[in-house]
């Protein structure tokens, strides 16, 4: 008796998640929503891109270079959080989505 009500509970809290899932997954459906996605990514990879530049310890500055890279990176990250399925993709659309959620 007491491992069905274990079961139950866990069964609950599995089901409120994958509520939460889907509404992000509904969120991210709008064409613009899949917009912001990308844009979100590609400008935060290229702001950040940068800095990997200052890790990596290079002789000469290559700024221009490191920002086009994050940029196509970003893109990528955009586009695969924009267009796929996976529970993967929703939490990496959820920044944008976030963004996107807040009355401005």
């Amino acid at each position: 008796m007491h491992s069905a009500k274990a079961r139950s509970g866990t069964l609950q809290a599995l089901n409120a998640v994958e509520f939460q899932v889907n509404f992000l997954r509904e969120a991210r459906n709008s064409v613009s929503a899949r917009i912001g996605v990308v844009f979100f990514w590609a400008f935060m990879a290229g702001v950040l891109g940068p800095n990997l530049q200052n890790l990596l310890s290079f002789p000469e500055p290559h700024d221009d270079l490191f920002i086009a890279l994050g940029m196509a990176v970003g893109c990528c990250i955009g586009a695969y959080a924009a267009f796929a399925g996976s529970r993967l993709a929703v939490l990496l659309a959820f920044p944008a989505i976030l963004f996107w959620l807040l009355p401005f």
